[in-house]
């Protein structure tokens, strides 16, 4: 759906490959990885507001491609996981973006709530002072 998405509104290419799609059985080892900060998109499989904004957080997110960044963007289709973790997680509603800061140990499940606009700039800039590039 991602790969469509992103041919229809002309965004694919270097983009594509920029999101990682985390599913409930890879959470643990691509989300609290230590070694990476990850900006994760909690979004609804068809969820019009979720799809909407798919291509500036895939925008946002070919801004980082590079390894030297130790970062990852990545999204979470919230109907694929069952009610003990949407509770576990806080999850009430999305799309969410949730920030999980690299080398913080025992990161909770739930993340950091980010409370910016879904926008490639505002993205752009949340990620980069909290990685420490501002």
């Amino acid at each position: 759906l991602l790969q469509a998405l992103m041919l229809a509104t002309g965004h694919a290419g270097r983009y594509d490959r920029a999101v990682m799609e985390v599913t409930a059985n890879s959470f643990v080892a691509e989300v609290l990885d230590e070694t990476k900060g990850v900006l994760l998109l909690l979004r609804g499989r068809d969820c019009p507001h979720s799809l909407s904004i798919m291509p500036s957080f895939a925008e946002a997110a070919g801004t980082f491609l590079k390894d030297q960044y130790q970062l990852t963007f990545a999204t979470l289709v919230v109907d694929d996981l069952d009610d003990d973790v949407k509770r576990d997680m806080a999850i009430t509603h999305y799309p969410q973006l949730r920030w999980y800061a690299k080398g913080a140990a025992n990161a909770p499940l739930a993340g950091e709530l980010v409370d910016t606009t879904p926008y490639r700039e505002a993205l752009i800039e949340f990620v980069s002072e909290e990685m420490g590039f501002a």
